[in-house]
C-alpha cells in the first residue's frame, strides 16, 4: 500500500481515475497532468496479472493497493 495525505478524490470521479487522459478536475485547472499515470499502472498490472485498486477520500488522502496474484506451485504431486 501506497498512502498520501493529499486533497484526495472525490468518491464520483474514482471511476474515471484509470481512464485514459483522465485528470481530475485539480489538474484540470493547473495544467500540471497528463492523465496516463494511473491508466498505465492499471495496464502493467493487469498484463502481470496483479490487481491495482484505489481509495481515497476528500480531505484525507488517498491509498493505493497493488495486490500481488500468483499462481499456486505445486513441488511434489
Amino acid at each position: 500500500m501506497v498512502e498520501d495525505t493529499g486533497s484526495g478524490i472525490r468518491q464520483e470521479e474514482l471511476p474515471k481515475i484509470f481512464e485514459k487522459g483522465y485528470t481530475e478536475l485539480s489538474g484540470r485547472l493547473h495544467e500540471k497532468t497528463t492523465g496516463l499515470g494511473l491508466f498505465l499502472s492499471r495496464k502493467i498490472c493487469q498484463r502481470l496479472g496483479h490487481q491495482l485498486k484505489i481509495e481515497s477520500e476528500v480531505g484525507k488522502g488517498t491509498k493505493a493497493f497493488l495486490i500481488f496474484k500468483r499462481p499456486e506451485l505445486t513441488i511434489f504431486d
